[in-house]
């Protein structure tokens, strides 16, 4: 509850009449044109990080799908990164973030899964924190900030051994873009970025789609609210971690080559067709009653 709430209920409790509540102003977020991100992209703002935390943070974006203030509010005792990668992130039905507000506008526990890239990136970075010093329990934030707000000196840098606060959604959309804008990335039509914490839902939905991920699931995963409430879609860890794994490749740093069932194919007859023995050819000429020439010309060999 606001101020302002509360100030309204102690009137209207006290019989004053304050009449109809006024419109109050909603921030609408500014969003580039409908452009998709590519793997290279993603791996170059990695690559463009000078920090275990940035990278992970961007890593963490692509390979989740999840909203920035998700992001930031998702402590160390909602992930377990002794797990093998998939790893999956139940986010409860209440997450709050640093201000005491709920970040999870469904409302209802939901599930995700993260990749080998950000589970080992994660890794790196926790461990560099306790490396520096910083005394880390269940509360401690996942993505802590370098920075301080202090009564008249403004933002100031902190010591990495001291307990970071939690990283704001201000500062990981101005890292997104600055990282965006060193490797010459990043556009901006009239205010609109083509680089922010935001478009990442979009690449992450669209590559994991492509991968072969249910669409229904997909949502889920996001933290949507899927149709009839859910009531006739369930699934499983295993069901998660099967489909988000099989389509992995399609949201890590360094995908690799994806081949065709043609093309497994393909190499599997030319690989059999190799192996055939001129003893095979002659009795296939034999029982057909054609020339061998004519075999190999057919089958393609020498």
């Amino acid at each position: 509850m606001t101020i302002y709430q509360a100030n309204r209920s102690f009137y209207n409790a006290n019989h004053v009449k304050l009449g109809k509540k006024p419109r109050t102003y909603r921030m609408v977020t500014e969003y580039e044109p409908r452009k998709l991100y590519t793997q290279h992209q993603v791996a170059q703002l990695v690559d463009a990080a000078d920090n275990l935390r940035d990278k992970a943070l961007v890593t963490f974006l692509a390979q989740s799908g999840q909203r920035i203030g998700v992001t930031t509010s998702i402590k160390l005792r909602h992930i377990d990164l002794e797990q093998s990668a998939p790893v999956i992130v139940e986010v409860p039905p209440i997450l709050r973030n640093h201000k005491g507000h709920n970040v999870n506008k469904a409302q209802t526990s939901y599930r995700f899964a993260i990749g080998e890239d950000t589970v080992n990136y994660l890794r790196l970075m926790i461990e560099d924190r306790t490396q520096r010093g910083e005394e880390l329990d269940q509360d401690s934030w996942l993505f802590r900030s370098h920075s301080r707000w202090f009564m008249g000196d403004g933002v100031r840098k902190v010591s990495r051994s001291t307990r970071g606060d939690c990283l704001s959604i201000f500062r990981a959309g101005t890292i997104i873009r600055k990282l965006a804008m060193s490797r010459g990335l990043q556009q901006r039509y009239d205010k609109r970025y083509l680089f922010h914490p935001h478009g990442f839902r979009r690449y992450w939905k669209h590559q994991l789609r492509v991968g072969g991920v249910d669409s229904v699931l997909l949502d889920y995963m996001m933290g949507h609210v899927v149709g009839y409430g859910g009531a006739y879609d369930r699934w499983t860890l295993d069901d998660i971690r099967e489909q988000y794994h099989g389509a992995e490749n399609f949201v890590c740093l360094h995908p690799v080559s994806v081949v065709s069932p043609e093309d497994i194919r393909d190499e599997v007859f030319r690989v059999l067709l190799g192996s055939i023995s001129s003893d095979a050819i002659e009795d296939v000429s034999r029982n057909l009653r054609v020339p061998i020439d004519l075999i190999r010309k057919t089958l393609e060999i020498k």
